[in-house]
């Protein structure tokens, strides 16, 4: 008789004894014991290895050259560089006593650098180049994960038409996650040294850096959020820009859903920073929004908030609340209204109160061959300020940069010099090479230069203190429509027309009216986009007519982009922009033309190459060109990759000459 098996299986021990024991159901005991008993050795597992070895030789010759020349009394700097820099590389994935126990990830180079620099000031040295990136998990699958980690990176930093910056950056951290079922909390601490090496030594800086963030979530129901958050930071920044803040940031969320299927919504954010240092600020705030979804076509809304700061130059207390709604009449037409008030004391600078109300109608539309937009606005808001101080501070105000066009501060009488303008991480950036400034009466016009540290689409923040004007009630009217007509059928398919109309005038009431010029405008904007084939065309002009800043802006731009082959891709973009200031009689006129090429040869070898001209004409501040050229060719066979790169920058200015020219060669063998 044969009957089936069942096995039993024991580990007892780490290291220790496989005993298997197979018994037969049915029989006897005796017979059972007569079943085989199986001793076997437990198959040793490694307590440490290393898997996904990869090591690397490398070699890299860099030569650098930055000539400054000034036009006004001849003077030049010329920095020339060769640096010859030999590297080995190791990464490698480990683990001790098991991945779950420690799981490592450890890399970095290290290798011999010989340097010389001739131009006005002659050097050679010899050093070190180290980079690494070493991170430990600990317990990683387990209820509180513990990551370490230690980086060190080098990155050279090209912005168009500017000098090349050499960033390295060391940043050591630890990070906690504890995956509980009640409070899910994140940790997150590291100190991080950057620094900015500039060969004209306008930009060299070093910033050291310590952050530690806090993050704890709770969901006392299924219907309601709870987000706690506390960061902590300390920097230093040295160079050119000097600053020097502590920070303590903590914020506490609700998130509540509520109503007919849960289709309200309240949102409870308070906030509170205290900072010190360079900049010191204290602030309170509180932010109250409630949405509700009463239908398919009918929302309503309501917004709180509640702030306050505390800086050494004044103390400022604000509210602000809106309430409105948003209608959908079918799927064509969709109405939006709001009304709002907002008061500001400022203490012994005064107090502000505004009220306004707005409405806009969207009227959207499938018409013979395309989609009509139509847009109808009307506003009224009235301001009454009470001035008491003779100079009021307006801090950290907003503003992005659309390149080419420069950015309007619009605030009277700005105290010539009190202009400061800084980044989101609070880097100042530099007058007369980042930005310039012109101040006139009702407003101050900011330009970004070639070569600044200002990119296209950055968003920069400014702190400025202007004379105070009179105690006065301001109202505001304006109106406003807007159409666009896209064309997506027939022969004229990829065609987009579009204008807008905007106006707007300011009744001022004060005991002295002569110290206001009410403010009257229009904005007329149209154009025309087109899009065939490769190609994209458009051309747009805005007139603005002002009575405190009149200007108008003409766009022509040109853009062709196309994968000839599989490996070949092409991107062409040309735009002529002209911009008339009447109030300065200065005209601007801005070309811009720029191409990159992508061209793989072979499997191995590919070649990319960019290129870009700038002329920009202004009555007031003189001419620029600028053009701009970079190649890279790259071959890469088995586990060997050679690379040559070039880049040559040449700008002339009625101010100032630059030159800057790269070329670098690398060969890396991967083993």
């Amino acid at each position: 008789m044969k009957a089936s098996r069942c096995t039993l299986w024991f580990l007892w021990g780490w290291g220790g004894l496989w005993i298997s024991l197979a018994l037969c159901p049915g029989l006897t005991p005796a017979l059972a014991q007569e079943g085989p008993i199986l001793i076997t050795q437990r198959q040793k597992i490694d307590k440490f290895g290393f898997t996904n070895i990869q090591a690397a030789a490398e070699l890299i010759y860099h030569f650098q050259r930055d000539e400054n020349t000034s036009t006004t009394n001849n003077n030049t700097t010329n920095i020339t560089e060769n640096n010859f820099k030999e590297t080995f590389s190791l990464s490698a994935d480990s683990y001790i006593i098991h991945p779950n126990l420690v799981d490592l990830t450890l890399g970095g180079s290290f290798g011999m650098t010989q340097n010389s620099i001739t131009g006005n000031t002659n050097s050679s040295t010899l050093g070190t180049a180290l980079s690494y990136n070493a991170t430990a998990t600990f317990l990683r699958k387990e209820y509180a994960p513990l990551t370490l980690f230690a980086q060190r990176s080098t990155s050279q930093v090209h912005s168009q038409f500017s000098g090349t910056t050499l960033n390295t950056s060391d940043t050591f951290g630890a990070d906690l996650s504890i995956r509980s079922l009640t409070f899910p909390t994140q940790l997150h601490f590291e100190h991080r040294i950057t620094t900015q090496d500039d060969p004209t030594d306008q930009r060299t800086s070093q910033t050291i850096q310590d952050t530690f963030t806090w993050h704890t979530a709770y969901q006392p129901t299924d219907t309601q959020t709870i987000d706690m958050d506390y960061t902590f930071k300390s920097e230093e920044q040295t160079g050119s820009s000097i600053n020097t803040y502590q920070s303590h940031d903590v914020t506490v969320q609700h998130n509540l859903r509520f109503g007919p299927d849960n289709r309200y919504n309240l949102d409870s954010r308070l906030n509170h920073l205290i900072q010190t240092g360079s900049t010191q600020l204290t602030r309170w705030r509180l932010d109250e929004s409630l949405n509700m979804s009463h239908s398919d076509t009918f929302r309503t809304q309501a917004r709180y908030s509640y702030n306050q700061e505390q800086r050494p130059e004044n103390e400022q207390a604000s509210h602000r609340a809106t309430a409105g709604f948003i209608h959908k009449l079918y799927k064509s037409l969709t109405t939006h209204a709001n009304l709002g008030i907002a008061s500001t004391d400022n203490g012994p600078q005064g107090s502000y109160f505004e009220k306004h109300a707005n409405i806009q109608i969207n009227y959207r539309k499938l018409v013979p061959l395309g989609i009509l937009n139509i847009d109808l606005s009307a506003t009224i808001s009235q301001e009454n300020n009470n001035q008491q101080s003779s100079t009021v501070n307006i801090f950290d105000e907003p503003y992005v940069y659309t390149d080419p066009l420069p950015i309007t501060i619009n605030h009277r009488n700005i105290v010539n010099g009190s202009v400061i303008v800084h980044n989101a991480a609070a880097i100042t950036y530099i007058e007369g090479l980042d930005y310039t400034l012109n101040y006139l009466t009702d407003f101050v016009r900011l330009t970004v230069p070639l070569g600044s540290s200002i990119n296209n689409g950055d968003t920069i923040y400014i702190t400025y203190s202007a004379t105070s004007d009179p105690s006065n009630t301001t109202t505001t009217f304006g109106r406003g429509i807007s159409f666009r007509y896209a064309i997506d059928q027939g022969l004229f398919k990829g065609l987009d027309l579009y204008a807008s109309f905007y106006q707007s005038h300011q009744n001022i009431v004060s005991s002295e009216p002569l110290s206001f010029l009410p403010e009257e405008s229009t904005d007329t904007l149209y154009g025309i986009n087109y899009s065939i084939w490769k190609l994209n065309f458009r051309a747009q002009r805005n007139n603005h007519d002002s009575v405190t800043s009149p200007y108008q802006t003409t766009d022509f731009s040109a853009n062709y982009q196309s994968r000839l082959s599989n490996r070949t891709s092409m991107n062409l973009r040309c735009n002529y922009t002209t911009t008339d200031y009447f109030d300065e009689d200065n005209q601007i006129k801005i070309l811009l033309i720029s191409g990159s090429m992508n061209q793989q040869f072979s499997r191995n070898l590919y070649i990319n190459f960019n290129a870009a001209y700038r002329n920009e004409r202004d009555n007031l501040n003189g001419n620029t060109q600028a053009h701009e050229q970079s190649i890279e060719l790259r071959w890469r066979r088995r586990q060997t990759d050679v690379y040559l790169t070039g880049r040559n920058m040449i700008t002339k200015s009625n101010n100032q000459n630059t030159l800057s020219q790269i070329i670098e060669l690398g060969i890396k063998r991967t083993f």
